[in-house]
Parts: C-alpha cells; structure tokens; sequence
C-alpha cells in the first residue's frame, strides 16, 4: 500500500498546478505524505528482514515477537498519518465530503487489525498444519477437484 500512496503522492506533487491558490501549502503537505508513505515502506520492509531466517512452523522468540509487533505498529501508523494528510488535503482543495469521509474511515485499520490479533489469539483463526519440511498440508475435504 505504502508503494501506491507514495507513488500516487509523489506524481501529485510533480503535476500540482503552481497557480492553485495555496500551492506552497498543499505541496508541503503532500511531501509531508510522501516521507510518511516511504518510510512505512522501509518499516515494512524490515520486518521481513527480521524474520528472514525464521520458520513458518516455529513459535517466534518473545523479543522477535515484540520487535515484529512495534515494526507493524509502527508501519499502520505512518500510513494513517499519510492517509490522514491526504484527507486534509482533500477538505482544503474543497472536497470536503471526501475528506471527512476519509478521516471517518481511518479509524477502522486499528480497529481491525486489533479484531484480528484477537481473533488469532482466541483461535478464532487456525493456522495451518505444516509438515517437517515447512510445506502446509491441506486438510481432508481442502483439496482442489483433480488433485486426489
């Protein structure tokens, strides 16, 4: 996502119409965007670097744990911090509807992404069984037409 958003922030910048009345303040906010955007990028990033020789199978350290979570957290946070400029862009540029609908929304990625750590820890949402090897095995009745 942080790709797009940047992406998209950073040819808005380049082709923003310097007469618009505040120019100066619109193009800082969407450079403002745009360094949020990309260093959620890294962030995430980094978290496949961490856990680059970890196993899909085996129980992550508590310390690999914790780093894992607050490089996640931090990652949802300067995407809704770019999301949240957006927006405010949006209700001066006078989409105000657009806007405020944005900032209405923004709160549903924590509150999903919470719903959904909860769900993993209630076993709500089973992981799949792997064999020695790390392939996951497909349960009984899974399988595609074709393959038995």
């Amino acid at each position: 996502m942080a790709v797009f958003a940047g992406g998209f922030t950073f040819g808005t910048i380049i082709s923003l119409d310097t007469s618009l009345a505040n120019f100066a303040y619109i193009s800082d906010l969407l450079s403002y965007a745009f360094i949020l955007f990309a260093v959620a990028l890294f962030v995430g990033i980094s978290i496949q670097y961490l856990l680059r020789r970890h196993r899909a199978d085996e129980l992550l350290l508590f310390n690999m744990w914790l780093l894992s979570q607050i490089h996640t957290i931090l990652v949802v946070l300067f995407l809704m911090a770019g999301f949240i400029i957006l927006d405010v862009i949006l209700i001066n540029l006078g989409d105000r509807g657009a806007g405020i609908l944005g900032l209405a929304l923004l709160p549903l990625i924590p509150i999903y992404y919470a719903a959904l750590s909860y769900a993993e820890k209630t076993g709500r949402l089973p992981r799949a069984v792997s064999d020695d090897a790390g392939a996951v095995q497909a349960r009984q009745g899974d399988q595609m037409k074709g393959e038995m």
